[in-house]
């Protein structure tokens, strides 16, 4: 029956469009607008997926990486003469010295501590 078809086209001229149709059904490629728009819909939606696993696994990684600080903190027995900034000093390492002091005033509640009082380390 297509080659009565390509006879017709033949016919009328229109060989070369019914063959290079014939070529592009064969190669996968879209030939109908409806064909295209489905397409372009399910890569939209592959698109949108990506997208949202990318986002789920980077906040469960982020969360991850916040839980575990919780099992690593330390908690810190004040001797005769410590101060917060003292004690900030050694655990901030390199880090910013005066926002460790500030996190231990919020966790303290007071700049007054005594030897003996137990300080959890942020």
């Amino acid at each position: 029956m297509f080659e009565e078809v390509l006879e017709v086209a033949a016919m009328n001229g229109l060989q070369e469009r019914v063959t290079s149709a014939e070529s592009r059904s064969q190669r996968g490629q879209c030939t109908t607008p409806r064909a295209r728009i489905a397409v372009r819909r399910g890569s939209g939606l592959f698109f949108a997926v990506l997208v949202l696993g990318a986002g789920v696994l980077f906040t469960e990684m982020r969360n991850a990486g916040a839980n575990s600080g919780l099992a690593s903190q330390q908690v810190y027995v004040v001797k005769p003469g410590d101060t917060l900034w003292s004690i900030a000093g050694r655990f901030a390492g390199n880090g910013n010295v005066s926002a460790l002091e500030y996190r231990l005033y919020s966790e303290v509640g007071s700049t007054n501590i005594q030897p003996g009082q137990e300080i959890r380390i942020p």
